[in-house]
């Protein structure tokens, strides 16, 4: 890592804020989080630094049933390198073996509010990539194989499903740094 003093040519920070929240099984509940601003080196958003950047879960509880979200296990930054293959997985876990279904969706400046991508871009495009960016829709893998240097955000709605009745959803913003490497990644 750069970070620190380390000799690495890039670097990350990461800071993890955790609770265990417990509210009454019924009823609906957001929680959201804003911060201005992205990332001014994200080349597939307009004026990426003038935008803030916008997440929320949903979950949904009868008296019958309590639920527990999804957690994500692997870092929402990545690199990799122009030519290579990609395939992420988000490496999620849900504790009471709910249904999941994952979807590209436009990244959100405020609640309801889409970013303003780059021309060529979009939520369903966010990434530009020689085979195209797929998402399976059953385990959330992400793969593309990119074909230019990028910093791009992909962003991806998890919606949890329990007997067939939809009683969550989660968006998840990460950022893909594609790199022009010497050698494989």
């Amino acid at each position: 890592s750069s970070c620190d003093g380390g000799t690495g040519s890039y670097g990350v920070h990461e800071y993890v804020y955790k609770k265990s929240v417990t509210v009454p099984c019924s009823g609906e509940y957001v929680v959201s989080f804003g911060t201005c601003c992205r990332n001014q080196a994200l080349n597939t958003l307009s004026n990426p630094g003038g935008q803030s950047a916008y997440v929320q879960t949903l979950l949904t509880t009868d008296s019958s049933s309590c639920n527990q979200s999804p957690d994500f296990l692997n870092s929402p930054v990545v690199s990799y390198c122009i030519g290579q293959p990609v395939n992420y997985s988000h490496g999620i876990f849900d504790y009471d073996n709910d249904s999941l279904a994952f979807s590209l969706i436009d990244c959100q400046s405020a609640a309801g509010t889409s970013v303003n991508y780059s021309s060529g871009y979009s939520g369903t495009n966010p990434i530009s990539s020689s085979t195209g960016i797929t998402i399976d829709s059953t385990n959330g893998n992400i793969q593309f194989t990119p074909n230019l240097a990028q910093q791009g955000t992909i962003c991806v709605l998890v919606e949890e499903y329990r007997n067939g009745v939809k009683i969550g959803e989660i968006m998840r913003d990460l950022q893909f740094d594609i790199l022009n490497c010497s050698n494989q990644y």
